[in-house]
């Protein structure tokens, strides 16, 4: 139960660090493809870079109760 416990805090960590530094350190995210302070991305939202390149959101595969952050 425990290491499972550390499993999910690590990828929340994880991908709380990746979603930081996409922000703070990506030319790309200006403008329409910023997400500011207070507000939040919800079910089938996404946040796509300047250029297209790249695009930021969460998915539930399979229609189940687990989400995660695909970039």
């Amino acid at each position: 139960m425990e290491a499972n416990r550390a499993t999910i805090y690590f990828h929340l960590l994880f991908a709380t660090t990746v979603f930081i530094q996409l922000i703070t350190y990506s030319d790309a995210v200006e403008g329409g493809d910023t997400l500011f302070l207070g507000a939040s991305l919800t079910g089938n939202q996404t946040i796509i870079s300047k250029n297209g390149t790249f695009e930021l959101g969460f998915f539930s595969p399979n229609e189940t109760n687990n989400w995660y952050i695909g970039i």
